[in-house]
């Protein structure tokens, strides 16, 4: 969806940067939409003829419940593998959090 509005070349260049700056480190959600949005200020996208700030649109996609897990993987022929699940937890994971 979002690589319809920034284009396939924004896209790939914001993961590149992303997967440059994380490959040895944690990563929260919001350092690859931040790597996205630096990509796309070459070519910033527009929605009604403003510029728009992907950090804010996006944010919902990933404070809400049942959101994308995507998880990449590199195998042993350096092929990556994606998998991608649903966001859910239990009610007893949810104390446990809040204790």
């Amino acid at each position: 969806m979002l690589e319809s509005v920034i284009t396939k070349e924004t896209m790939r260049d914001g993961f590149r940067r992303f997967f440059r700056e994380f490959s040895d480190a944690d990563a929260e959600p919001k350092d690859l939409w931040d790597a996205i949005e630096e990509a796309s200020r070459e070519n910033p996208p527009e929605w009604d003829g403003l510029n728009r700030n992907l950090n804010c649109i996006t944010s919902n996609w990933v404070s809400q419940a049942g959101y994308p897990i995507v998880t990449i993987k590199r195998d042993d022929h350096s092929q990556l593998l994606f998998q991608q699940k649903r966001f859910f937890m239990l009610p007893e994971q949810r104390q446990k959090l809040m204790e």
